[in-house]
């Protein structure tokens, strides 16, 4: 039936639509609808004929699609711990209210007896930011979970931190150690962004395999943490691109990985604006939330907005940044589709167009002395002459 149906309809070629444009622009020129977002250009017209010859594959399905849809991805609660015993409680309220993780926030050594009690690892994803002035969470981690006899080939979630992770590579196989974050190169480019962290992973895995640790051990234990911006479609081009570009990152390595081997997490950063509404965080944070998950992220953390709220309704800010993802999955119905970009004329070529101004910029870094080497402004200058260069 389908295909009848669009036997009764006349294919439009691209010359077609832009004829029609110009005609309706009547006498104003069409390059006045090019434009600039994000460093990235376009036009305003995108077809079939704008896709590229092969689509990038970025297919993330869920393991339990019987169980977490077609889509699962982990909804993290970010727990500021000052008092273990105060933060495991608050960390069972979150799990209990829809939460799929903990990211404990460590500003001391952490007594895991207490901040775990009664946590059970095999059903949720516990991750720890490690900011301790003596970081040892990792060894600390395990032997926790040792004692208490739990099965390690169960525990979900990511250290970052800078503490060794050797002694505990080999036993926690599925947790991922190596937590590679973009930083401040990325300057809300896309571009910019993705070479950099592949840059940055570069040398974080060339430290870590001089270190004795397999690279292979290594890419299963490797997690990106990439930001979320504004730009909506460039958001879910860009993590798009990060998927596809990170197989052909390992594939440098000669390990070779599908798309769904490669795990990202998606942090919202903190809000520094000015708030007119006390609930416009609520739509920002929305739609950098849906991009995320369009694009095909693996975990998401809203940090709660704790100042937009009185100060005695910490437990709202809390509530209201985790259930956005919960109403996304649940009411919005986003973890039944895989990849709903797939086959857009606009966001594969967006995708496209990003995977290779990407990869060209990340070869420059690499040339220009590698990630130890970049600064804000050598970076700013690489892309300037790479635009320059495909100009």
């Amino acid at each position: 039936m389908e295909e009848r149906l669009f036997k009764d309809f006349a294919g439009v070629s691209r010359d077609e639509w832009q004829n029609k444009i110009i005609a309706d622009l009547r006498g104003k020129p069409i390059e006045g609808l090019n434009w600039e977002v994000a460093g990235l250009t376009g036009g305003p017209v995108y077809t079939k004929e704008n896709l590229p010859e092969e689509l990038a594959d970025v297919a993330n399905g869920s393991d339990q699609p019987g169980i977490f849809g077609a889509r699962h991805w982990v909804n993290y609660q970010l727990i500021e711990v000052t008092d273990d015993k105060s933060a495991n409680q608050q960390a069972l309220a979150a799990l209990n209210a829809g939460a799929d993780g903990i990211i404990f926030r460590l500003k001391n050594t952490a007594v895991f007896e207490t901040l775990l009690a009664d946590i059970n690892g095999e059903y949720c994803h516990l991750s720890f930011v490690d900011d301790s002035a003596e970081p040892n969470a990792p060894e600390a981690f395990l032997s926790y979970l040792e004692s208490s006899l739990a099965d390690l080939s169960t525990i979900n979630g990511f250290y970052k931190g800078t503490a060794s992770v050797q002694q505990v590579s080999q036993k926690l196989a599925q947790y991922k150690l190596l937590n590679i974050e973009s930083d401040r190169y990325a300057d809300h480019s896309p571009v910019k962004e993705i070479a950099s962290t592949l840059a940055k992973t570069a040398s974080v895995l060339d430290g870590q395999t001089e270190a004795g640790l397999a690279i292979n051990t290594l890419f299963k234990q490797l997690q990106f943490e990439l930001s979320l911006g504004t730009s909506y479609f460039a958001e879910i081009a860009k993590y798009r691109a990060m998927r596809a570009l990170a197989v052909r990152f390992a594939s440098a390595y000669e390990v070779e990985l599908s798309a769904g081997d490669i795990n990202i997490l998606a942090s919202t950063g903190t809000w520094t604006e000015p708030i007119d509404d006390p609930h416009s965080y609520m739509l920002r944070a929305t739609t950098e939330a849906m991009a995320a998950i369009l694009g095909g992220t693996d975990a998401l953390c809203i940090q709660p907005f704790y100042h937009v709220f009185e100060q005695d309704q910490k437990a709202l800010a809390e509530r209201s940044a985790r259930n956005i993802s919960n109403i996304l999955k649940e009411e919005s119905y986003f973890n039944k589709v895989i990849d709903p970009s797939s086959g857009s004329y606009f966001v594969e070529s967006l995708t496209r167009d990003i995977m290779d101004q990407s990869w060209q910029l990340f070869l420059e870094i690499e040339a220009a002395g590698g990630y130890e080497a970049l600064t804000a402004e050598k970076i700013e200058s690489l892309h300037q002459n790479l635009t320059a260069d495909e100009a």
